[in-house]
């Protein structure tokens, strides 16, 4: 289906396969294809294989190894977690593109701002064609995640791998503190709260951001981390035992990994 659209299969990640065409009308008309024959085909189990596809465009160059790197891609990414088997979805950009030479009996259904992995809302768009499936579960964006962490209005650029090391830190097993330092003004507190943002499914009783900036006593930061989490403190109790009662029968099902995250910014 995608060769016969004139695309190009340029990386594949275990089952999934990321491909790129030279029009963005090429690629729907690949995709549709695929979910039809995908649909049709006998499958030796008791039910049909589901896959999730999502479209974007982005102007990109091939790398010598012929991958493609653009942060568009990271965009394309988010798009196609926040999807369901069976589903197609389509940025914006596309739907620009193809709208005004759609194939018969395909339709594109706004689905409405949505705040995927990075928090920033982003319109979303689906495949609608008579011979699919065309009701899905609600799309799996930040909202189904249990967190605090503002919206940031514009992309973090040039940070992907800082980014990327730090998650890596906190995702090992054990791990309790990553500290970021580095002098006022660079950015520490924009990549914590990104980086945090990108393992929302990671910890499964939420990701929360402590702003400790306004402290000058660290007897109250003990406080500051139960307000964050929506602890109420009692009179007879400090904070950090009602933090404590709170988080003990919440632990998650993963061996040795507390099931919360807190960004704890600007504090000294």
């Amino acid at each position: 289906m995608i060769a016969a659209q004139g695309g190009i299969v340029y990386k594949v990640v275990g089952d999934a396969f990321q491909a790129a065409f030279e029009t963005a009308a090429d690629a729907l008309a690949a995709a549709v294809s695929a979910q039809i024959a995908l649909r049709v085909e006998l499958w030796p189990v008791a039910e049909p294989i589901l896959v999730r596809m999502a479209l974007h465009t982005c102007d990109v160059q091939p790398q010598p190894d012929g991958d493609y790197r653009d942060s568009g891609l990271n965009r394309l990414g988010r798009l196609l977690a926040a999807g369901h088997g069976g589903q197609i979805l389509l940025t914006p950009v596309v739907v620009e593109l193809v709208r005004q030479a759609l194939p018969q009996r395909l339709t594109i259904r706004n689905l409405g701002e949505h705040r995927l992995k990075d928090l920033q809302p982003e319109r979303i768009y689906q495949v609608v064609q008579p011979d699919l499936p065309d009701t899905f579960l609600p799309l799996r964006d930040a909202s189904r995640f249990i967190h605090d962490l503002p919206y940031l209005p514009t992309s973090l650029i040039g940070r992907g791998h800082e980014t990327a090391e730090v998650r890596a830190l906190l995702r090992e097993e054990g791990a309790r503190l990553v500290t970021l330092t580095g002098p006022g003004g660079t950015g520490k507190t924009r990549l914590a709260i990104h980086a945090a943002a990108g393992l929302l499914e990671v910890f499964d009783d939420g990701v929360f951001l402590v702003d400790l900036a306004a402290l000058q006593d660290p007897a109250l930061v003990p406080s500051a981390i139960a307000r964050a989490l929506g602890v109420r403190e009692e009179p007879e109790r400090s904070g950090r035992c009602g933090k404590a009662r709170w988080t003990t029968p919440r632990r998650s099902s993963r061996p040795g990994r507390s099931s919360f995250l807190r960004t704890v910014p600007s504090w000294r």
